[in-house]
């Protein structure tokens, strides 16, 4: 690629990270007005004491998600340094847009300052990720996993499949760490997430807090789902074009096209607010230990 073509490139890219800049920073008015949808769809009613905390969650994780999906979106374009394609699936931008916009979640969960009580003590009312997301999502999560797991394997047992270069680890472990890794990344920061510690606040305080952790578990449900489908769905296409027979080769295709299409879906759906079942009373303090 001679250095015009580069020099186009380097503008498009960065056009795009200064709009996705534009549209995460925007004026804390802007933020508010989604404070409100975000609340009214979650089912969570805005106070005084709670409006400046939902603003915030709501500016913040739209900042770090935005700029991480759009910088995921144009990774591939590090192709043209590298002097060759990037290894499946980092080569596929919709997958490094997930990707980054997962890490984007993850950052703005793990940087998040919640809520603190005047006294070292803590809300008695006891949590699980279930009492924030939905049961069969979560099992949902392991079926992606396996489902990506046995295309990885059933992909590495065909003889006509592309090779990893030299040099280059085994496509099957690139493929079988990303699926795991997923899956267990997302577990992992769900649990952590329920059980970070809740202080014993006013009570408007701790029902925002409890739709904060509710959103994000779901994002972090929705991304993760979607990535194992993804990969799945890229290994299931690369299965198909091995095949020489019609028939097969079209039933795996359609496959791949659902699970793809799966993929996004869940994406979707689990970053819209969710409303949850209430773990708090409807008046008064929390009490304290």
């Amino acid at each position: 690629m001679g250095a015009i073509e580069i020099g186009a490139v380097l503008i498009a890219l960065c056009c795009a990270l200064v709009g996705a800049a534009f549209v995460a920073f925007q004026p804390s008015a802007h933020h508010d007005r989604g404070a409100e949808r975000w609340a009214r769809v979650s089912g969570l009613q805005l106070t005084p004491l709670n409006r400046a905390l939902v603003a915030s969650y709501v500016g913040r994780t739209r900042r770090f998600r935005l700029v991480g999906g759009f910088s995921g979106l144009f990774f591939p374009l590090l192709s043209i340094f590298t002097g060759g394609p990037l290894p499946k699936p980092f080569d596929f931008g919709l997958f490094d847009a997930l990707l980054g916009y997962l890490l984007g979640a993850v950052i703005a969960e793990v940087s998040f300052r919640r809520p603190r009580g005047e006294l070292p003590s803590a809300s008695l009312v006891p949590r699980s990720v279930t009492d924030y997301l939905a049961r069969w999502y979560r099992i949902a999560l392991g079926l992606g996993a396996g489902v990506g797991v046995v295309a990885a394997i059933w992909y590495e047992t065909i003889p006509g499949r592309e090779t990893s270069g030299p040099g280059a680890p085994p496509s099957l472990i690139v493929l079988l760490v990303m699926i795991l890794g997923t899956w267990l990344t997302v577990e992992l920061l769900q649990r952590y997430i329920v059980a970070r510690p809740q202080p014993a606040v006013n009570v408007d305080l701790l029902r925002a807090d409890d739709a904060i952790r509710s959103a994000s578990i779901h994002a972090l449900a929705g991304a993760g789902l979607a990535l194992e489908l993804i990969v799945a769905s890229v290994v299931l296409g690369e299965i198909a074009a091995t095949y020489e027979n019609g028939v097969t080769t079209w039933s795996l295709g359609v496959a791949a096209v659902v699970l793809f299409g799966c993929g996004l879906g869940s994406w979707v759906h689990l970053t819209r607010p969710f409303r949850r079942r209430e773990l708090h009373p409807s008046t008064g303090d929390v009490p304290a230990r």
